[in-house]
């Protein structure tokens, strides 16, 4: 992708881009931006934009779903924070966990149900498992 969708700004290769909106926790949910990332149920935890389209659906027994609306994150308001916090290692949202390895690599980074299931792992060389 070019790099106007990183996440650095463009005058620093090591400093993170500054947002005005910032990252809200809501019910098991986080938004940042015009993004949210919500467990909808125990089982699903869905990537929503603002547009009210969904990106991605991953589901607890490791498959990624097809775009379906009825797993939009912007379906119900934020609400109150609960479930959702961010550690030095992960992204907790409800069940689910977005973070690196906990085998002290900083080389993969997954997306992970609380079943023990890891949905996607991201590796650093791009490569996607």
């Amino acid at each position: 992708y070019p790099t106007e969708y990183h996440g650095y700004a463009y005058d620093s290769l090591s400093g993170p881009t500054f947002s005005s909106s910032g990252v809200v926790y809501g019910d098991h949910a986080v938004q940042i931006g015009d993004w949210r990332l919500r467990q909808i149920d125990y089982n699903h935890l869905s990537v929503s934009s603002a547009n009210g389209r969904v990106s991605r659906i991953f589901r607890s027994d490791g498959k990624i779903l097809p775009s379906n609306d009825d797993y939009n994150g912007y379906k119900d308001p934020l609400g109150e924070p609960t479930c959702s916090f961010l550690s030095s290692k992960f992204l907790q949202i409800g069940d689910w966990r977005i973070g690196a390895s906990l085998n002290g690599s900083t080389n993969y980074i997954s997306v992970a149900h609380s079943v023990g299931i890891s949905v996607v792992v991201y590796q650093h060389q791009g490569n996607i498992s």
